[in-house]
Formats: C-alpha cells, structure tokens, sequence
C-alpha cells in the first residue's frame, strides 16, 4: 500500500513498480534495488521524500521512467559518495540540486573510476555551497551542466571528461571550474563571473575537436587566485587547431602558465584580451 513498505519488504535486487504516486519519509538502504513506472500509465509518477533523503551502504539504487523530488531534506550534503559509489544521470535524467548549506555532490574517496556519468542527460547545482567536492572522475557526454552561483568553489578539483556538451560554472564564489585534468571534445565551455580563478588545472589540459572555451569575468578576489586561467603542473596542455579559447575583460591576469607550456595549435582561435590585472606577483611565470 505505501512505497516505504514495499522498500521494507523487498528482496536485494528487486524491482519496485509504481503504480501512481508516491512519499517516503526516506531511505537507509542496505540492498540494491531499482525503482521504476508501471508499463502503461498515463503520467510519469513522482516519488516525494518528506523527512530524510538516502544512504547507500555499499549497494545501488536506480530511479527509471519517474520523477523524484526532494525538498527541505534535512542533510546537509544533496548526494554524499562513500567510497566506490556511482552516480550514473541516463536517458534524458534531470537532476537538479538548489539551496543546500553544504555540497551538491561530496566524496570521501575511492576507487579512483568514473563515479560521476552524465549521459545524454542535464545536472543543475544551484546556489550550493559547492557543485562537485572530493577528486571526482566526472565523464558529461551530449548533456548540459550548470554548476552556478555556489557560495564557494563550483568544484575543487575533480577531473572532467567533458564530450559533445555545453557545460557552464559561472557566478560562482570563488573558484569556477577548478580540475585534476580537464578534456573538452567538441563542447561549449563557459566559466564566467566567478571570484576565483574560472579555469584552474592541475592535470592534463585538452581543448580539441571544434570547443569553445570562454573565460571572463573572473578572479575579482586576488586572494583566491592570481588569474582566469591558470595551469599548475608540468603536463600537456593544447588546445587544438579546430578550436576556441577565450580569455577577456577578467579582473586580472588572463593566463598563468605555472609549469610546463601551451601549446595552441596553427588555425586555433586565441584571445587574451581586456584582462585587468591586479596581482603582479607571478614568480615569473
């Protein structure tokens, strides 16, 4: 009679149908299970968390085919990964996360794999404390992401495979899109607006295929860092001969190159242009 019993008394692996509607007042899961719209209804149903959200011990939860929403839940956190968790966004998913004191999505460590998959889908971080905190391995491939108007880093160093999507960290509190390695294949790339730095890299950096990359509007905060884009360590760093990159009216230096060199190659659009800067001390660089 109520989705909560069903949870209760499925077996590891089940498979939940429903048949319209439904509340939780929230999960502590320790089996797997899948939960999905009877065949043939009129509308999607939607599952409404009333009091808690959900915890994972070890094992997966999947939502097919509905709608689920959860609003004042109680967590601080919206989605906490615990080691080898995997947040998999499929077939057209939306998933919009707003308003938390703290992260979006938070991790404590792992495996090291692809343990966030964006496909063919859209996620929304909005007005968080931050969109992706821990040193996540983020594929977005023919989706839209918008980590916006974080209270503190849009992300803090997660790696990003970003391919055939438009990805957007703007207006964010300090830094925008702040990474481990960065790859952008055939994307729109937009970090604008944010107080820190708009592009930080500590890894390999690719722009390839026909990317646009903009970055402007950064770095009004000296303090969180000395440019819009700056590369740290001695990896590969290209933008190639079919794409964009461009680094205009920030609010200081545009481009620091840390270690190791950029290479853009012949036909590259390049611009660096109307960057105020304000903090000259660049060791350098």
């Amino acid at each position: 009679p109520t989705l909560d019993e069903a949870v209760n008394a499925a077996e590891d692996g089940a498979t939940i149908e429903l048949l319209a509607d439904a509340t939780t007042k929230g999960w502590n899961l320790t089996k797997s299970l899948t939960i999905t719209s009877a065949p043939n209804l009129a509308e999607k149903p939607t599952v409404t968390f009333e009091k808690d959200g959900i915890a994972l011990w070890g094992k997966a939860l999947t939502f097919k085919g509905i709608d689920v929403v959860m609003n004042g839940v109680g967590s601080p956190h919206a989605i906490y990964f615990c080691s080898n968790n995997k947040l998999n966004l499929t077939n057209g998913s939306v998933l919009t996360i707003k308003n938390y004191p703290n992260d979006a999505l938070e991790w404590d460590g792992g495996d090291g794999g692809y343990n966030v998959n964006i496909t063919n889908s859209t996620f929304i971080s909005d007005h968080n404390r931050s969109g992706f905190t821990g040193t996540f391995y983020a594929t977005i491939t023919n989706s839209k992401v918008d980590v916006v108007n974080s209270l503190g880093n849009g992300s803090n160093g997660s790696h990003f495979i970003i391919e055939d999507s438009e990805v957007n960290f703007n207006n964010n509190g300090s830094h925008g899109l702040s990474a481990g390695e960065l790859s952008i294949d055939n994307s729109t790339v937009n970090t604008k607006n944010n107080n820190g730095m708009g592009i930080t890299v500590n890894n390999a950096f690719t722009v390839e295929s026909g990317s646009i990359v903009t970055v402007t509007g950064n770095a009004g905060n000296s303090s969180y860092g000395y440019a819009a884009v700056r590369l740290y360590n001695d990896y590969p760093f290209t933008v190639d001969s079919t794409s964009e990159l461009y680094i205009e009216d920030n609010n200081n230096t545009g481009l620091y190159v840390r270690q190791g060199n950029l290479t853009v190659e012949d036909g590259a659009v390049l611009k660096i242009t109307g960057n105020k800067v304000s903090h000259s001390l660049l060791d350098g660089y």
